[in-house]
């Protein structure tokens, strides 16, 4: 019979991939989504001179 470390452990090392493949996924989608907000708000700033101009 198993210890509850033991268990726990196992559990640990069976996830780690799934954890570490998890943690990869989460800050490359950030680091996505930064670089997307940041040609949003550059096409916004375009956008926003061309309103200024005609109005």
């Amino acid at each position: 019979m198993k210890t509850v470390e033991e268990q726990i452990f196992n559990s640990m090392i069976q996830q780690g991939a799934f954890a570490a493949l998890f943690v990869w996924m989460l800050f490359t989608t950030q680091k996505k989504n930064e670089q997307r907000e940041m040609q949003y708000q550059k096409g916004i700033e375009k956008n926003q001179e061309v309103i200024t101009k005609q109005a």
